[in-house]
């Protein structure tokens, strides 16, 4: 009875141990916008921004809903068989004058196909969404939006603002969970990612007179295994277990 309980303490320890190495971060990194100017990787599909102290300051472009910044978060296969993928951003953005001082800033994480996002806006007193995108190449089309919360209030010309996003996927679902100032709210989008593509960060602008400064942004993509992992892992450890057990009651 004794060699069993031990046994049993032995694969709990093995399997919560095992769960926790898969569980480790994948991706974490902070930048300010002048780390991101010369990281290797980062490109700027449509505007070319200009450095302003230790941050990007992007200027006007020419259409709706341009790609600004693309930065890669995961390669190819690094996510394949998790069972779930949480991502975590902290970003602080400026609002520039501009021709109609919009701000409409998305912040989103993409495939290559789709993108997932959460989405800030100045209308209706300050509002945050959760929406998703069909990636085009260097500009993004809208699919429906899901309005998380109104009236969180807005950053004026020239203040920054500091938004939380943090993004749980599955390979058959994403959820979206959002906020600035004192207000959030989380719901799912109809998008999902694909775990067998490389993955990136993409910041969007609405439209093409928004102008936005890059001051930092934090990113962490932690892996959560899947259901089958964690029992496979579980099994493996029990074999040398059992094998020790079954020779010492031999002897």
């Amino acid at each position: 009875m004794a060699t069993t309980y031990r046994v049993c303490v032995m694969i709990f320890a093995c399997l919560f141990v095992s769960a926790n190495a898969y569980t480790r971060e994948l991706f974490s990194a902070t930048y300010t916008g002048a780390e991101l100017l010369g990281l290797p990787g980062v490109s700027f599909p449509t505007r070319e921004p200009s450095l302003e102290g230790n941050s990007l300051a992007f200027p006007e472009g020419s259409s709706d809903f341009e790609k600004l910044l693309s930065l890669p978060i995961l390669p190819e296969g690094s996510i394949s068989g998790f069972g779930q993928i949480d991502i975590s951003i902290e970003a602080n953005v400026t609002r520039l004058s501009s021709t109609f001082n919009d701000f409409d800033p998305s912040f989103a994480i993409g495939d290559g196909t789709n993108l997932v996002a959460f989405l800030v806006a100045d209308n209706n007193g300050g509002l945050g969404a959760a929406t998703s995108y069909n990636d085009l190449g260097s500009t993004v089309e809208e699919v429906p939006v899901s309005i998380l919360f109104t009236d969180a209030g807005i950053n004026a010309v020239d203040e920054s603002l500091d938004v939380h996003a943090n993004f749980t996927f599955t390979p058959s679902s994403s959820t979206v969970r959002g906020g600035f100032f004192e207000e959030s709210g989380e719901a799912a989008v109809p998008k999902t990612l694909n775990f067998e593509h490389a993955w990136e960060f993409v910041l969007i602008a609405e439209n093409p007179t928004e102008r936005y400064q890059i001051n930092s942004i934090s990113i962490v993509t932690v892996p959560e295994p899947s259901g089958v992992i964690i029992a496979v892992i579980g099994l493996l450890a029990f074999v040398p277990i059992f094998r020790t057990s079954v020779r010492k009651q031999a002897i």
